[in-house]
């Protein structure tokens, strides 16, 4: 079916073209079913969202964390602890070397001096575009350059104990390929690891 309009967030004009091709020609096919009954979902929310919030208006007002997060080095990826009080980043060391950093709120509501993550994730190769799950016990990564590697970019994890984080685990074959894999995000709950990848149909 044709659902143009989504991407443009035109979702009042994707549910109906969507609705449509339901009514006139369900697919067989019970995974293309289930696929087009998510989207028609998804649409249901953001015409239903829309709707309830008309009016508001919405002002984009970013502001500089200041000096305790940026520096003169390049600083990226920021992921946040469902509670909001935790950040990771990557930061380029030397203009060269991917590390990551954390910064904790403060009670006062400052971000502390970041600083490089505790334990044994970062190395003198690049660790980048990470994502931190909610409970902030797990963070997935890419990284590439590494022996453990599939490809050139490969996704990685590293786990928190009482001696900090732990050394990069490469999350294998069923997720990764001899192509470029990166981007993580897992969702709250951990057992959906989304990514972009640029395997064949990736």
């Amino acid at each position: 079916y044709s659902v143009q309009g989504a991407g443009m967030g035109e979702f009042e004009r994707a549910l109906r073209a969507i609705n449509g091709g339901l009514a006139k020609k369900p697919p067989r096919n019970e995974n293309a079913l289930s696929n087009y009954q998510h989207r028609k979902q998804c649409y249901e929310f953001a015409v239903e969202y829309a709707r309830k919030n008309a009016g508001i208006k919405y002002v984009f007002a970013p502001r500089n964390l200041g000096n305790n997060i940026n520096s003169a080095e390049s600083e990226y990826f920021p992921s946040l602890s469902i509670d909001g009080k935790e950040l990771v980043f990557t930061r380029r060391v030397d203009n060269s070397n991917e590390d990551f950093y954390i910064s904790r709120l403060d009670s006062n509501g400052a971000w502390d001096k970041a600083r490089p993550m505790d334990g044994n994730v970062n190395t003198p190769m690049d660790e980048c575009a990470q994502n931190i799950s909610q409970d902030g016990q797990w963070l997935v990564f890419t990284a590439n350059g590494r022996p453990t590697g599939y490809g050139d970019f490969d996704l990685y994890g590293s786990y928190l104990s009482s001696a900090g984080w732990s050394e990069a685990v490469n999350l294998g074959g069923l997720i990764n390929s001899d192509q470029w894999d990166s981007q993580p995000c897992l969702s709250p709950d951990k057992r959906d690891l989304y990514f972009t990848s640029r395997r064949a149909g990736g």
